[in-house]
């Protein structure tokens, strides 16, 4: 059984959705154009921001990332670069 709720904040500027899934514990929220996760059975959490063909945010193990949803092109901070789509894409 999954969870959905919707959830309106400030009037009528911004929407709130709530997803939980019993199956990995795994809990979303989404406000605008960013969603942010997190697992009560591990202690996990992470974010994702999505602004045009930009996607960016923070990982579970903290590292920041940002991907190019055009070009397939790829980083985070810890140092991984990933170039490319499909069977072209290539990472180091």
């Amino acid at each position: 059984m999954k969870l959905m709720i919707a959830v309106l904040l400030f009037g009528s500027t911004a929407m709130a959705q709530y997803h939980y899934d019993p199956q990995t514990g795994n809990s979303y929220s989404k406000i605008g154009n960013t969603v942010y996760g997190n697992n009560a059975r591990t202690g996990s959490s992470w974010s994702q921001t999505t602004n045009g063909n930009q996607s960016y945010g923070r990982d579970a193990d903290g590292n920041t990332w940002n991907y190019d949803h055009s070009s397939g092109n790829y980083w985070n901070s810890n140092g991984r670069r990933c170039y490319g789509k499909g069977q072209f894409r290539q990472c180091y």
